[in-house]
């Protein structure tokens, strides 16, 4: 399979940059309707434009669209400047299910030390935990997120929980 994008989808992508917010909607609904791995991966480039109504955009598309391939592209805008595209990064993660979890538990290892990841993630476990999912995880992830030292407690909340998803036990932490 080529990495090329087709015309069309340049042409839709392109104007999801356009200031007229109806062209960007219908763009969006374009996209969304033609799916797939060539739209997934020309809205991950979409993702780090420097203008965040671009961003929002893209992060909307990639919620509807809903392909894991994307999910580690949004949990880096767990930590977007643009609190609209964070959230839109945990709703869209959080519908990935155990491809979107993975996601932001690689994340919060790396990523705790920022505040603004921190309640994005916390945004996407409660999400998850909504939905009746892995609920007891989920409150011992929350409770990291927003304790008094997230970029401490998270880390190891999220590496335990990585394991677990992965069916084994970590081994105990030495102090």
């Amino acid at each position: 399979m080529s990495d090329a994008i087709s015309a069309e989808v340049k042409a839709l992508i392109m104007q999801l940059s356009a200031r007229d917010a109806a062209r960007r909607e219908h763009a969006r609904a374009e996209l969304i309707e033609l799916g797939g791995s060539e739209v997934t991966r020309a809205l991950m480039v979409e993702l780090n434009d420097p203008r965040s109504y671009v961003r929002w955009e893209a992060a909307k598309c990639l919620c509807a669209i809903s392909d894991p391939t994307a999910a580690a592209a949004l949990a880096v805008h767990l930590d977007d400047d643009d609190p609209d595209v964070r959230w839109l990064a945990a709703e869209a993660l959080a519908q990935l299910g155990d491809d979107g979890l993975t996601a932001t538990l690689t994340g919060a290892i790396r990523l705790a030390t920022s505040r603004d990841y921190c309640r994005a993630a916390h945004h996407v476990f409660h999400e998850y935990q909504r939905r009746g999912k892995r609920v007891h995880l989920m409150t011992s992830l929350m409770q990291a997120c927003v304790g008094p030292q997230p970029a401490l407690s998270l880390p190891v909340e999220a590496f335990r929980a990585l394991f677990q998803l992965q069916g084994k036990v970590p081994a105990p932490i030495a102090c």
